[in-house]
């Protein structure tokens, strides 16, 4: 993931989005939701942009200096937005299963403590 641009201008991510998407290039943008709000950790307004996949980068750049440019390495976002979220429910499957794991563990060396403070006592 490379950092492409950053912008402060709602309406001109709006129109790298378009272009982006429409050209076949994954992207993800930081501080979206945040960037509206005023705070001492990230600067106000401020959207960055990152380029998902490093083979799509060189296209994105010379996008953002033509519009015209053909993008040789673009991809299908539909494919991509679906393999992200199965990935997606893959990981909260596993960290579910991790968490349950856990939990029992922790539950019978409980359990053997209390039987153990019991048969001691």
């Amino acid at each position: 993931m490379k950092l492409l641009t950053e912008v402060i201008d709602v309406n001109e991510l709006y129109s790298l989005r378009i272009l982006l998407e429409s050209n076949g290039i994954a992207f993800h943008v930081a501080n979206e939701d945040s960037a509206r709000n005023f705070g001492f950790v990230t600067p106000a307004r401020k959207y960055a942009i990152f380029i998902l996949y490093e083979e799509q980068y060189d296209d994105a750049m010379k996008l953002l200096e033509n519009e015209d440019h053909i993008v040789t390495s673009s991809i299908d976002l539909d494919e991509h937005r679906r393999f992200m979220l199965e990935e997606n429910d893959r990981t909260m499957s596993q960290i579910y299963k991790t968490v349950m794991y856990s939990f029992l563990v922790v539950v019978i060396i409980f359990g053997c403590f209390v039987w153990y403070m019991e048969a001691t006592h």
